[in-house]
């Protein structure tokens, strides 16, 4: 007698390997993907980084919890949710990145270079011809 058709319906499908490659870029642990991601990781972290000292040399004589204030207030965004992004270990956009520069009265240089380097740095608009002491 063949299997009723609406027992088999409530089972969960999985997807093959195959298609989970598909739909995730490629196996999940592919030694090839593991360097390129290490590279974004390394460029978050400058990027994040330079944010904080950005805002931490804002913050000398009114402490970081009213630049970030600030910050949220030109961002149209509530201090809490600056304070998230900026301790998060998610990618970050180049709109978002300018729009924290701009925030920030600042501006990004990034330079496409040689493998193996990372040649990303923020410098004050308020003084193009020199970057800032972070």
């Amino acid at each position: 007698m063949p299997a009723n058709p609406a027992d088999q319906s409530n089972k969960p499908v999985r997807p093959t390997a195959e298609e989970q490659a598909v739909m995730f870029g490629g196996p999940p642990n592919d030694p090839a993907i593991a360097p390129a991601k290490a590279a974004v990781q390394a460029a978050l972290s400058s990027i994040r980084k330079q944010l904080m000292q950005a805002i931490q040399a804002q913050g000398t004589f009114d402490g970081d919890a009213a630049v970030i204030t600030r910050l949220a207030q030109k961002l149209h965004q509530s201090p809490e949710a600056v304070h998230a992004f900026l301790n998060r270990e998610t990618d970050i956009s180049i709109s978002t990145m300018v729009l924290y520069a701009q925030a920030l009265g600042l501006q990004w240089h990034i330079n496409l270079v040689l493998a193996h380097t990372i040649g990303i740095t923020i410098s004050d608009q308020r003084h193009p011809s020199a970057p800032p002491q972070l």
